[in-house]
């Protein structure tokens, strides 16, 4: 600690203990980190962890544990860039600050906060430079309960004249206790808009509990079922970060072989049992070297640590004796306001202990008046070969065949549209770190070509490499490139006949998702996906537009700006120097004049939308007993999986399994549910997956190649789409 106190990196660093309490029986550690920036004139903030009992968060990373004492990095996002810090493990029982009698450890919110007011006027006291620096009070999680109480108790004193009179500007919350009840009834409704628990659960809880899901009535059997099944879908959610995974430390696991995955479900595997190449990155981790550094002898000496009065550090004291004496803090925020004291309330959008929905409420509640309406934040700018068809092969489709890794003669094919239209198929590789040089592939460890047959094909014309040898040609539409697809198909088959007897399946995300059914029904000889385009982009907006969000009315403002806010935008900057490159095309076999210029989205295409709903697509293929797979990534605003349901439930299908998450190496995957026709032969599964966007693969790899691997295994062989070479003759 003496290193690093010298360090030049820090401007200055003290730890140390002040006693509070009438004979100074508590004794209360902290670490005061000086401005990295200008300490003179930076605001002072005294920050209060979260959850009773927690100590406080370190202002440095750990490096990479070897197994010896951690080593610390400087965090480059510390506040300490811009602010004075003082944290502080409070109250007695927390991390290093210890009490000097029994009844020094009996805690509570009005105690804990008179104490932290008493700490900081002692540490001014002692450090009367820093009197006149603006001064804040922050906390996160339950810290951000305390807060607004040390502020007013601040305010309180500065008012009676106490000494130091402090410059108490404001107050910062995150993620923060505000009153138990109204923070844990957001849940529900959090897990919902998350889509962690289905509608028909969301709406059966909401009718059935009166929106009371802490407390509930005993004698309510229909709400206590609503809240089991929502239990059952959250439980296995890491609450802290629903995207990260929630790890166990438990024994490794048993030696017993897997059985046959025949559902998207998983068997669940302890996190320490995987192998290196498995293992997920924790959070856990993390906590776990700060016992192994705050524990170590040397460390506690540096830190001026009173020896025999902490016999292990823990980073949260569960057996901490704490009353939870003031239910809501919402009293504290009006008084705060009315006294013009500044505030800033923030919330992680995936927190599921205290949602950012308890956080809007209660700001709400205080009635303000506001300023500025909802809108984005940012930093750093962030919000091969041809088949011909066509009468003359005037159509000249461009695409690449990968053999399955697995077993090519017996693993199904499958034909992947890409999305757009005008937009070129993805590509099954990743690319290296671009050096500006031509970019070089390494293998996608996650592409569905482990597992599958995979055809990539660029369409319609204009897309990508395939091209037209008439001007007629590149005008194109929905039923036109469902027509040329199947064409494709067939031709591919005649000149690849071995696998004709393949499991065959038609697939597509974004808009290949509207082609891909339409194709499909062409194949069986009949005659989430962009499904109804009004549907999906209606689902984007709520507000202004008057449920009119595809074709509003030009003259409302409001709605027109509102729709304007909403955009993005995709870099792929290395595909374009991949796929202009002469030796590129060259090796790809691109015949020479027909394209000046490869763009992965042609803008300009010539196409018409002359199919506006393929809903009857998906009927008349359910009605014949196919099968169909419709996922979607839960953090998609291009065609959000919210439409996907939509289509789904407008099937009038029989629900066979209830929503329920599924899991890859025992973690939260996304959800699913299982539908069919009155029959045997139809059935039709809708996962989502959790944290994917618009294109799910791409986003979560793995977990995209378990769904489709376990997908393939559950469904009947004698429902896949087979062509026959007779029906190829014909």
């Amino acid at each position: 600690m003496k290193e690093q106190e010298q360090s030049p990196k820090f401007t200055y660093l003290k730890l140390r203990y002040i006693g509070v309490g009438e004979k100074d029986e508590v004794q209360l550690f902290y670490y005061f980190i000086q401005s990295e920036n200008d300490p003179d004139r930076d605001p002072l903030i005294l920050w209060l962890t979260g959850e009773p009992g927690c100590s406080g968060p370190l202002a440095f990373e750990v490096e990479a544990f070897d197994g010896s004492l951690p080593s610390f990095v400087i965090n480059p996002y510390s506040w300490t860039k811009i602010a004075n810090i003082i944290f502080i493990d409070s109250p007695a029982g927390t991390g290093f600050s210890y009490a000097t009698t029994s009844q020094g450890y009996i805690n509570s919110d009005n105690k804990t906060a008179e104490y932290n007011y008493s700490f900081l006027r002692k540490w001014l006291l002692n450090h009367p430079e820093f009197v006149k620096n603006r001064l804040y009070i922050a906390g996160d999680s339950y810290g951000g309960k305390i807060a607004p109480m040390v502020a007013l108790e601040i305010a309180k004193g500065n008012e009676a004249g106490l000494k130091p009179r402090t410059l108490l500007q404001g107050y910062i919350v995150g993620n923060s206790r505000t009153d138990a009840n109204k923070d844990n009834n957001e849940k529900v409704p959090y897990a919902h808009r998350m889509a962690l628990i289905s509608d028909e659960y969301f709406e059966l809880a909401n009718s059935s509990c009166d929106g009371e899901y802490v407390n509930p009535d005993p004698k309510n059997i229909q709400c206590l079922y609503a809240l089991q099944l929502v239990k059952e879908c959250t439980s296995h959610i890491s609450e802290n970060h629903i995207l990260e995974p929630k790890c166990k430390f438990m024994s490794p696991r048993p030696n017993v072989p897997r059985p046959v995955q025949l559902s998207l479900e998983d068997d669940p595997v302890d996190l320490l049992s995987l192998s290196k190449e498995e293992q997920l990155w924790c959070r856990n981790y993390d906590y776990v070297t700060s016992y192994v550094w705050a524990n170590n002898e040397t460390v506690q000496e540096a830190l001026h640590i009173k020896k025999g009065k902490i016999t292990e550090w823990k980073r949260c004291n569960k057996s901490l004796s704490y009353e939870e004496d003031v239910p809501s803090v919402l009293k504290y925020h009006q008084l705060l306001n009315e006294k013009d004291f500044q505030a800033l309330a923030y919330s992680g959008d995936h927190d599921l202990i205290l949602p950012y929905m308890s956080t809007l409420k209660w700001i709400r509640d205080l009635n303000l008046t506001l300023d500025e309406d909802w809108r984005p934040w940012i930093v750093d700018g962030q919000i091969a070969g041809y088949i011909g068809v066509g009468e003359k092969d005037e159509v000249q489709l461009f695409y690449y065949f990968i053999e399955s890794e697995n077993d090519p003669a017996r693993d199904p094919l499958i034909l992947w549209l890409a999305g757009g239209p005008g937009c070129s198929g993805p590509l099954a590789f990743d690319f290296e770190a671009f050096d500006g040089s031509l970019p070089s592939f390494i293998i996608n460890p996650y592409s569905w070509t482990k597992i599958a047959n995979i055809i990539f094909i660029d369409s319609p014309a204009g897309t990508g490499f395939p091209y037209a040898n008439t001007s007629q040609a590149y005008n194109n539409s929905d039923s036109k490139s469902a027509q040329y697809n199947y064409s494709f198909m067939r031709k591919w088959l005649l000149n690849h006949p071995s696998f004709l007897k393949n499991r065959l399946y038609i697939a597509g995300d974004s808009y290949g998702g509207k082609i891909a059914p339409m194709v499909a029904l062409k194949i069986a000889k009949v005659t989430t996906s962009s499904n109804d385009s009004s549907e999906d982009k209606n689902i984007n907006e709520e507000l202004n537009c008057g449920g009119e969000y595809a074709s509003p009315d030009p003259n409302n403002i409001r709605c027109l700006y509102a729709l304007q806010l909403v955009n993005e935008y995709y870099d792929h900057a290395l595909s374009y120097v991949w796929a202009n490159s002469e030796n590129v095309q060259e090796a790809l076999q691109i015949r020479q004049g027909t394209k000046t210029d490869w763009k992965r989205c042609n803008k300009s295409l010539s196409y018409e939308i002359d199919v506006e709903s393929v809903f009857k697509h998906h009927q008349l293929l359910n009605e014949k007993g196919f099968q169909a797979l419709a996922y979607s990534g839960d953090h998609d605003m291009i065609v959000p999986y919210m439409s996907t349901l939509k289509w789904i439930r407008d099937l009038n299908l029989t629900l066979d399994d209830d929503w329920r998450p599924w899991t890859v190496d025992g973690q939260i995957a996304g959800s699913v549910f299982n539908s069919r026709l009155d029959s045997e032969n139809s059935c039709k599964i809708n996962p989502t997956n959790e944290g994917a966007g618009h294109a799910a693969p791409s986003y979560k790899p793995k977990e995209c190649l378990a769904m489709i691997q376990r997908w393939l295994s559950y469904i009947h062989y004698r429902h896949s789409l087979l062509m026959e070479w007779d029906d190829l003759q014909n």
